[in-house]
């Protein structure tokens, strides 16, 4: 197994056939110059696929109770808003990553957006608890309390809970040849 930290550059070993990143680059301050790296990495003629989550809010279809319709909100908001930007995720880029594409020379530059509705208790909502859990602290530092935190958690596992999960999207170009 090797280990490569993606922001000193391309992994060893290219040019690339097709390289593959998924939820990967929101996650990096300098997304745009990551991925120009991983275009000069790849073979004439290679593929580069990024797939990436967008900041299109997630709508709640049903819910045990009007209040718990709010604390949703409130939840999604004090993580996509205030918590994520603090740790340098930047939502847009979903939405960003065509043109980064074309900027940086590829060819044939097409995505697709996938999105589905998630149910309390079904892997989208555990996904959702599970995020939750790991960011209490930087939560409870934006303003979210101990009775929140307990009841979002609950709500994630209540069948009667059912959202629009994120929407991923999938964004592939191609290098020209020569």
């Amino acid at each position: 197994m090797r280990a490569h930290d993606i922001n000193e550059g391309p992994p060893p070993g290219g040019p690339f056939d097709l390289i593959h990143a998924r939820l990967l680059l929101i996650h990096l301050p300098r997304c745009r110059e990551v991925l120009a790296s991983l275009v000069d990495a790849l073979a004439p003629g290679g593929w580069l696929v990024v797939g990436e989550l967008t900041d299109r809010p997630l709508e709640v279809l049903s819910a045990p109770s009007d209040a718990d319709q709010e604390l949703f909100r409130r939840m999604q908001y004090l993580s996509l808003e205030v918590v994520s930007p603090a740790v340098g995720m930047h939502w847009p880029w979903a939405g960003e990553v065509d043109g980064a594409m074309v900027d940086a020379g590829l060819v044939d530059v097409q995505a697709r957006e996938l999105s589905r509705t998630t149910v309390g208790g079904s892997p989208g909502c555990r996904l959702h608890r599970n995020l939750n859990m790991q960011a209490e602290p930087l939560l409870r530092k934006a303003g979210a309390t101990d009775g929140e935190l307990a009841r979002y958690r609950e709500l994630m596992l209540d069948p009667r809970f059912r959202a629009w999960f994120h929407q991923f999207v999938c964004t592939w170009g191609r290098k020209q040849h020569g």
